[in-house]
């Protein structure tokens, strides 16, 4: 399963997510993919940038939210306390409780030998919207750089956005907004960039989810 945590982000990251419209949070993602007519289970975790009105875009603190989707009965949200010292707390309490009186059941409502084995989804072939975060230096030519690794890729960008500037020499933050494009285009950018004089950090890339 692909995880990426959030230790990447900065403030630079908040502020610019703030200014397009949306907020950062950490998701979990689960699915069945049907791609090529084999279902496979798709899994991540990843940071994602939220739109302000989206039901996410409004889960702060210790609470914890799950978004389920289905074709009939649309979109369902649930959420409740979920971290911190309280909950946590109380979680760890009923559990013990439930050992001491003997209770127990399946974790997923059913002993995990009864559940159908899934083989892990390719990715490649999904169709993202993507914040991308450069760290470069600020010379003629980076940009010009950038967007030619990005064409090549197939990458189509819908906005790029540098604010300030630095000493000659110094870095910037450059960042981007992609239009839906396969994320094997926008890996494929990132890696032909790796090694480039012109970028002083790795990028950071979060999916855009939408409304």
């Amino acid at each position: 399963m692909d995880v990426t945590g959030i230790s990447g982000i900065i403030a630079a990251d908040i502020a610019q997510a703030r200014a397009l419209g949306y907020v950062i949070r950490l998701i979990g993602t689960a699915e069945a993919d049907q791609s090529e007519g084999v279902q496979r289970l798709f899994q991540r975790v990843r940071p994602h940038l939220v739109p302000i009105d989206h039901p996410l875009a409004h889960v702060d603190g210790p609470t914890n939210a799950i978004v389920a989707e289905g074709n009939f009965m649309g979109r369902l949200l649930f959420q409740g306390p979920g971290a911190g010292d309280g909950p946590t707390a109380s979680a760890v309490v009923a559990d013990i409780i439930d050992i001491a009186r003997g209770d127990k059941a399946a974790a997923f409502s059913m002993p995990v030998a009864e559940l159908e084995p899934m083989a892990p989804a390719e990715t490649g072939h999904r169709a993202v919207r993507a914040y991308i975060r450069f760290t470069v230096t600020d010379r003629p030519g980076v940009l010009a750089e950038i967007t030619a690794a990005m064409r090549d890729a197939g990458v189509s960008m819908e906005s790029v956005i540098q604010k300030g500037r630095a000493e000659e020499g110094g870095e910037v933050i450059l960042a981007m907004v992609t239009h839906d494009c396969p994320e094997s285009a926008v890996t494929g950018a990132l890696e032909s960039l790796k090694g480039s004089g012109s970028l002083t950090a790795p990028p950071l890339w979060m999916n855009i989810i939408g409304e």
